[in-house]
């Protein structure tokens, strides 16, 4: 049975990097970047364009999410600056289903409960031999004000026979069309290669899916089928054109095996509630924001009263430095970042690209260095404002 909801909007993120060419050619993420990271790209800039909106749920889907234990959509809430207490947040990973199970779960959620529910499919895939395979993300925002309509249908029983599942009340026979409706194929045109969980949602707005009377449609190894349907100017909307490559992506060679993050009081705070959300704080009477937040203004002292501060994401580049005393992975070009708030950022610019005083710069989530073995810990970077972080 077809599952439709209302659709309002849709996002993608490629990163800028191929490796490859012609029909073989595929996306390459930075070395700092994953599933996580480009779910984040595609998703604010998603936002950005409804900040009036509710959004009550957060699906993730991702055949490569960095995390198991089910972290990786907290990480996005945070991140996007939603509230988690008011977000339900559900992940969808390891097999290849997880896409479509995602898609599927959030058209049902969307006609189920009030405000928007946010889905966002990502991967960085890469070879056992560490070769990529494709990178990329998608956003979809499922809203009852939508022009458009999405709908996931699960297409005719698979050809092969029915499977017994063993159980302790004995044996279930189910059809496999049922357990496979969901199963997403390898978004494999040219340019962008094995996309994963994007691996339906990216082809359906750069072109790779079928245009006619009934809408956008794409297909997915004959077990379940995308359709959007709705105005014509609505349904262009949602076209994007797949960026140009731009060679290689840079190497890193990573921290060396007994690598330990140095402790500091930055990073203790970092790693509290409001590290994500990037929120500091500000001198009701100044109105001079600081980051980290401090305990006391240091102007008025700790007799001025204090209020939370979110800080912006885009400002422009006050200082900037090479540190060549504690690298990972080679040298580190370092920033101060005057925000469009007022407030000052220091932090790494990205692997590969360099800024100069004056810059335009925006922050954007990414991996930062941790221990061999040991969780990933992401945090924001500073990049140009000139699209090279990931084209959109």
């Amino acid at each position: 049975m077809p599952l439709r909801a209302p659709l309002l909007d849709a996002e993608i993120a490629l990163p800028p990097w191929r490796i490859g060419a012609g029909p073989r050619q595929r996306t390459a993420a930075d070395p700092d970047e994953d599933a996580v990271t480009l779910a984040w790209m595609a998703g604010r800039t998603l936002l950005d364009r409804h900040t009036d909106r509710n959004i009550s749920a957060l699906l993730f889907a991702s055949t490569s999410a960095p995390l198991t234990d089910g972290a990786n959509a907290a990480t996005l809430v945070s991140a996007l600056r939603l509230d988690p207490r008011a977000v339900l947040t559900q992940e969808f990973s390891g097999g290849a289903s997880a896409g479509g199970a995602a898609l599927a779960a959030g058209a049902a959620l969307a006609c189920a409960r009030p405000g928007a529910v946010l889905v966002l499919l990502a991967d960085s895939r890469a070879s056992a031999a560490g070769d990529p395979l494709g990178s990329g993300a998608a956003a979809v925002l499922l809203d009852a004000t939508g022009d458009l309509a999405l709908q996931v249908t699960p297409l005719g029983p698979a050809p092969s026979p029915a499977v017994a599942y063993a159980s302790s009340a004995g044996v279930v026979t189910a059809n496999p069309s049922f357990t496979r409706w969901a199963t997403p194929a390898s978004a494999r045109i040219p340019g962008l290669g094995d996309l994963g969980a994007a691996g339906a949602w990216i082809p359906l707005m750069t072109g790779g899916g079928q245009t006619d009377e009934n809408g956008l449609t794409v297909e997915s190894d004959q077990s379940w089928r995308l359709t959007v349907t709705g105005p014509d100017h609505a349904l262009g909307a949602l076209r994007r054109d797949v960026p140009a490559g731009r060679g290689a992506p840079p190497r890193l060679s990573g921290p060396p095996p007994t690598f330990q993050p140095y402790y500091s009081a930055p990073q203790h705070w970092r790693d509290g509630d409001a590290e994500l959300a990037l929120v500091g704080m500000r001198c009701v009477e100044c109105d001079v924001p600081e980051f980290p937040a401090a305990p006391s203004c240091p102007v008025h002292g700790p007799a001025a009263a204090l209020a939370p501060a979110r800080l912006a994401l885009s400002g422009t580049v006050f200082a900037r430095t090479r540190d060549h005393v504690f690298p990972v992975g080679g040298p580190l070009t370092m920033a101060v970042v005057e925000l469009a708030d007022g407030a000052r950022f220091y932090g790494q610019v990205v692997p590969g690209r360099d800024v100069a005083i004056g810059d335009p710069v925006r922050l954007v989530l990414r991996r930062m260095p941790t221990a061999a073995g040991a969780a990933p810990r992401y945090f924001y970077k500073i990049t140009p404002m000139d699209g090279t972080d990931a084209d959109q």
